[in-house]
């Protein structure tokens, strides 16, 4: 062991372990989704090849750095992919899934405005219905 360094427990690996599953298997639902292969993945995010099979394989530890220049690749934050539900999960049409992968490619404030928008239109259908 190198200087500083002090080995896991059982405990601590089995932990370990199922973070990277984890990564791995949000990695594969978010690509499906998006229609991607792991091979577009690796020729437009310029990671090392190796790194990226690492994240979809689940077989080693993940660097932050190389999950975030994914998620960048993917037109999302890093903190979406910890916390991202996959649109098959919500029972949505096919209509609504296309409507929110294409808000995920806005900036913030053109985020905001579509949201406004979608809650002015309902706004005005149940004011109606009063």
């Amino acid at each position: 062991m190198g200087k500083g360094k002090t080995e896991l427990t059982a405990s601590e690996m089995a932990e370990e372990a199922e973070l990277v599953a984890d990564i791995s298997a949000r990695l594969k639902h978010v690509l499906e989704e998006r229609g991607w292969t792991v091979y577009k993945l690796i020729n437009e995010c310029h990671v090392s090849k190796n790194s990226v099979y690492n994240a979809y394989y689940g077989r080693a530890g993940v660097m932050v750095n190389t999950l975030n220049r994914i998620c960048k690749t993917m037109d999302m934050e890093i903190v979406d992919f910890f916390s991202y539900q996959p649109t098959e999960d919500l029972n949505l049409s096919e209509a609504e899934r296309i409507d929110i992968m294409n808000k995920r490619k806005l900036d913030e404030a053109a985020k905001q405005r579509v949201s406004a928008y979608i809650q002015a239109l309902v706004d005005e259908k149940e004011s109606k219905k009063e």
